[in-house]
């Protein structure tokens, strides 16, 4: 019975995060439309925070990019 509430729990705050996650990116959608040259700056540096934020996390999962290339390569030999 724990193990389904447990589960239940997690299912939940997965759906919240991802259910918050996509209205803020549909709001600052809909605001890149409607206010496309006042919120330029925004996007843009959502954009890039959100680059640097994902290039960091792939760079502490799985390395470098030549040691990708690398094993890619060893892999196939």
């Amino acid at each position: 019975m724990m193990t389904v509430l447990t589960w239940f729990r997690r299912l939940v705050v997965s759906f919240g995060i991802g259910g918050i996650s996509y209205l803020l990116m549909l709001g600052i959608m809909v605001l890149s439309v409607v206010f496309d040259r006042e919120f330029e700056p925004v996007i843009t540096f959502a954009f890039n925070t959100g680059r640097l934020l994902t290039n960091w996390l792939d760079s502490l999962v799985s390395g470098t990019y030549w040691d990708r290339w690398r094993s890619i390569i060893c892999a196939n030999a």
